[in-house]
């Protein structure tokens, strides 16, 4: 969790830097799949959000909002939430990495609380906590 939770820091203080491109959303809706565990199913929700953008020229099809993918959750009202952010035809900034224009972003937010790291962190502790205990006493 530590490591995955500094690496999406990281990216997204390098996607910060990106240069930006004006961009269209073509297509927002909700994903849904039906995941199954131990006998009971439910259905879970992703927004996929598509948008359109030029880069010197060569046109652009993008799905990604942002570095952190968003989480398949069975509450249909968070995922539709994200959707309405991003109407069809709206306009939107486009990040995009000048090496490789097809790696593309809509959101970025490098001082955003990163909850994996913060989860990994504490769960180090516990277990750090939990063998100097065994070790010492």
């Amino acid at each position: 969790m530590i490591w995955y939770g500094a690496r999406t820091t990281k990216k997204n203080k390098v996607a910060a830097k990106w240069p930006t491109v004006p961009g269209v959303i073509v297509s927002a809706e909700l994903d849904s799949y039906v995941k199954y565990d131990d006998g009971d199913a439910s259905t879970m929700y992703t927004p996929l959000i598509t948008y359109k953008y030029e880069v010197e020229g060569q046109e652009y099809t993008n799905n990604r909002v942002r570095v952190q993918a968003f989480v398949a959750t069975n509450m249909q009202s968070v995922s539709s939430k994200k959707l309405e952010e991003y109407p069809v035809g709206s306009a939107v900034d486009v990040h995009y990495d000048p090496f490789n224009p097809e790696d593309a972003l809509l959101e970025i937010d490098p001082s955003k609380i990163n909850i994996p790291m913060i989860i990994g962190i504490v769960c180090g502790l516990i277990i750090l906590y939990n063998v100097i205990r065994m070790f010492t006493g």
